[in-house]
């Protein structure tokens, strides 16, 4: 959806002053001379790049819950994380 307001803002920026009177009519005429596939012209490239980065992100997301969970010595990982004593007291404010 938010790729149509991007490509009537682009026509809108880029065209002479006097073809469109605003937004509204510019999708009007974007959809009455290329039809509804005309909006979303260059939708293609965004839509793979968005695909790539959210897979990488899941990914992450994964990886990063299962070391949370299994603890991170358990894996192999090299840091150690800092644990307070079992007889600490936490400071009042």
């Amino acid at each position: 959806m938010r790729h149509s307001f991007d490509t009537i803002k682009v026509r809108l920026q880029t065209s002479p002053p006097d073809r469109f009177k605003g937004p509204l009519d510019c999708l009007l005429k974007t959809l009455r001379n290329e039809g509804f596939r005309g909006v979303y012209k260059g939708a293609t490239p965004p839509l793979v790049g968005w695909m790539f980065m959210d897979s990488v992100w899941v990914d992450l997301d994964l990886y990063l819950q299962w070391h949370m969970l299994m603890g991170f010595q358990d894996a192999g990982f090299p840091l150690q994380l800092p644990r307070a004593p079992q007889n600490a007291r936490v400071p009042r404010q």
